[in-house]
């Protein structure tokens, strides 16, 4: 999980560098796009929830997630 929040992270650096900026709602979307089904509950469940996420707290949720599921 870590590696691929760390790719998601460097491609919105470079888009960052060409001069695209990259919204944290469409960093939020390509993360949750990318999951494996085995996150599709917990993608629903953030999708549905009426509080707002920001990059580094689902980042957070995901790895700790992941750590549970190993």
């Amino acid at each position: 999980m870590r590696d691929y929040l760390r790719q998601l992270k460097l491609i919105e650096d470079n888009l960052g560098i060409c001069g695209e900026k990259i919204s944290d709602a469409k960093h939020i979307a390509a993360i949750l796009n990318g999951l494996p089904s085995e996150f599709d509950s917990v993608v629903t469940l953030i999708i549905s929830s009426k509080q707002a996420y920001d990059v580094p707290a689902l980042s957070s949720i995901l790895i700790d997630l992941e750590a549970r599921q190993s």
